[in-house]
């Protein structure tokens, strides 16, 4: 069984290769799990962009809710987040949603212009809508 199950596994990390997309799926909660990984992994908001003929629509703060009901449901307590300094748009956003620049900065070489990115962390917190 555990083979068929190894088997399975890799036909769909195959699958998902090919297609170019990737399934979330929650933390395993199985205490016998010896996987150091998997218990310091935290989640991470990435790549967020709402076309320009939509901004200003709360799209994008339905979808950082979205992504912190997911986090919270699999049992996270806090959200991280990268952003360039200079997209006031987006800082603005996650300012109002209780994300708090942490003061360390990512500076890649490959970044030009946006090389000053702030490093942003949210406390999540349960509420009705998370139950």
């Amino acid at each position: 069984q555990q083979q068929q199950q190894q088997q399975h596994h890799h036909q769909q990390q195959q699958q998902q290769q090919q297609s170019g997309t990737k399934t979330a799926t929650p933390p395993s909660n199985n205490k016998n799990n010896s996987n150091k990984k998997a218990r310091t992994l935290q989640p991470y908001l990435s790549n967020l962009c709402v076309d320009k003929a939509y901004r200003g629509k709360y799209i994008g703060k339905a979808l950082v809710r979205v992504v912190e009901d997911i986090a919270v449901a699999w049992g996270y307590e806090k959200m991280f987040l990268h952003v360039d300094r200079e997209n006031e748009a987006a800082l603005q956003l996650y300012q109002k949603e209780g994300y708090r620049d942490v003061g360390r900065r990512w500076n890649p070489f490959w970044a030009g212009k946006a090389a000053d990115i702030a490093y942003f962390v949210k406390k999540l917190e349960k509420t009705s809508a998370y139950e």
